[in-house]
């Protein structure tokens, strides 16, 4: 395995944010769903904070993608987005590509796994409102 590829097969244990959820499936799906509208800006903040090798915007993006990744017990994405975190702190931001192209395939793959979890099911639908 490389650096920068995800450390699990499988990026989130479902049966355990079932339970995170009070064994409610509909409130995890909910929650997986939003994780699934916020993945793309996600990517997008973090390419652009660290195009522009934007210290205070890696921080930023990172600290929502923390909150939002833990929330579903997605631990690579937390992590690497710490990581990438740690190399927006170093004085000429050295890591900085090979911690992007890390947080981006962790999202990527959570994304992946998310979507073959809900399926075609009527709780992968968004709903209105």
């Amino acid at each position: 395995m490389t650096q920068t590829e995800p450390a699990t097969a499988n990026p989130i244990d479902f049966s355990a944010l079932v339970g995170v959820c009070l064994g409610r499936p509909e409130f995890a799906a909910k929650l997986l769903r939003i994780f699934l509208q916020q993945a793309p800006g996600w990517r997008d903040g973090v390419r652009g904070a660290v195009d522009g090798q934007d210290a205070e915007g890696i921080r930023e993006i990172c600290h929502a993608i923390r909150g939002g990744a833990g929330a579903i017990l997605a631990e690579e994405i937390v992590a690497t987005a710490e990581r990438l975190v740690d190399c927006g702190r170093t004085p000429g931001l050295p890591g900085l590509e090979e911690a992007r192209q890390a947080l981006i395939q962790s999202i990527e793959a959570a994304e992946a796994s998310v979507q073959a979890y809900l399926g075609d099911e009527p709780l992968a639908r968004p709903s209105a409102g």
